[in-house]
């Protein structure tokens, strides 16, 4: 069974469109469960820009209470007047309509992000206070960049332990950023990085860990489970000595060796190409091991008809689909199940179950019930009739 804390996403990651998510997050792309998708905008916006953005940065800034303000910007640069002149066009209806789709998108499926997130981690969350901005801004080199900037307050997003706020518990099984994709944290004002991995990937701001105001991880990187990971705390609550010994100091650029844990891509679109983090990482990753399972079967010596009939058959249920294997469970139970209870049957991650259930009450395939920390999920007209005490006789 999957320990109680962490869900996977995410960017993370959130995806205005698919989620994606984020990649939002979301958010995103490989496999079934996980596929890119363009979100449809005005045409300014279509002939301003290419399929693909330069650039896309999801920035967690992280405060003393444990919430996050997670900004996501993503740069084009414009290669002339006309694109400039018409990314323009589209950043003033894009700034000046609060309903404008791309940003409907993003806090229609932040908001879902973080409730699913409350859903599995042991604490409140919230998302509040959206915001926008889109522009044309002028990098380094003097070059017309369109950008565009969506943020929110992630309420409980860091988990609070005593002095420190720990970030990652919510990339459970792993999470992945692609190609001109970067992850930054940031501290908030009176908090330095204490912790931090993982470090061989990680480019700190500063000289060392406590006198960096931020951490960068540059995709393509997969990354293990519950990473990336940092810890905060209180500037005056540092022990400089042990966080600015070797392990902790900016690592050496060359020394840098990304390892890879998984393979496949945990990606979805926000809005116009944009990349972002997660929806269902959990569930992406354990179908690339199990495809890696299959593939090797495959390039092995083919059984003979024997044994294709024997012990070694494949047993109906791994011929299942989820929403199937899930059905036959609720009906094997008498059509009502603790969602717990479904974790420990099939031995999926809380993260994948999750998002399983939410998408087989959307098709209306079941319904699910919140009672207490506890979800009750139930078929068509197996329903609890009161919300006391449903598994009375567990």
């Amino acid at each position: 069974m999957e320990r109680s804390l962490g869900i996977g996403l995410v960017v993370i990651l959130l995806v205005v469109g698919t989620l994606g998510v984020l990649p939002a997050a979301s958010i995103v792309t490989a496999g079934e469960h996980a596929a890119t998708s363009e979100l449809e905008t005005d045409s300014q916006l279509s002939a301003a820009q290419s399929d693909e953005v330069d650039n896309e940065q999801f920035k967690l800034t992280i405060h003393e209470n444990g919430t996050a303000q997670w900004t996501f910007q993503t740069n084009r640069h414009l290669d002339d007047e006309e694109e400039v002149e018409q990314f323009e066009t589209f950043a003033a209806e894009f700034n000046d309509d609060e309903d404008h789709q791309l940003f409907a998108d993003f806090r229609d499926q932040a908001t879902a992000l973080v409730r699913n997130a409350d859903d599995e981690l042991d604490r409140e969350m919230a998302a509040r206070q959206f915001e926008r901005e889109a522009g044309v801004e002028t990098d380094t080199q003097g070059n017309s960049v369109g950008v565009v900037r969506m943020s929110f307050y992630w309420e409980g997003f860091g988990d609070q332990q005593d002095d420190r706020v720990v970030v990652g518990d919510i990339y459970e099984g792993g999470h992945y950023i692609g190609e001109d994709q970067w992850i930054v944290f940031e501290a908030g004002d009176g908090l330095v990085f204490s912790e931090y991995e993982p470090t061989e990937t990680g480019e700190l701001s500063g000289s060392n860990l406590t006198d960096s105001d931020s951490i960068t991880w540059k995709g393509e990187e997969v990354f293990s489970d519950n990473q990336p990971r940092a810890v905060l705390q209180p500037a005056d609550a540092v022990d400089e000595e042990e966080i600015n010994g070797e392990p902790n100091e900016n690592p050496d650029e060359s020394d840098n060796n990304p390892w890879m844990l998984f393979t496949g891509i945990i990606v979805l679109v926000l809005g116009i190409g944009i990349i972002a983090a997660w929806r269902r990482d959990a569930t992406v990753f354990e179908q690339l091991v199990t495809a890696d399972a299959a593939e090797t079967s495959t390039d092995s010596t083919e059984p003979s008809a024997s044994e294709s009939t024997g012990d070694s058959a494949v047993p109906d249920e791994e011929l299942l689909t989820d929403e199937a294997r899930v059905t036959s469970l609720l009906e094997e139970n008498g059509g009502r199940m603790k969602q717990v209870r479904i974790v420990e049957e099939t031995g999926w991650s809380k993260s994948k179950v999750s998002m399983l259930l939410s998408d087989m009450e959307d098709e209306g395939d079941l319904s699910k019930l919140r009672v207490g920390r506890e979800n009750i999920i139930s078929l068509d007209g197996h329903e609890p009739e009161a919300a006391g005490s449903p598994f009375e006789d567990e």
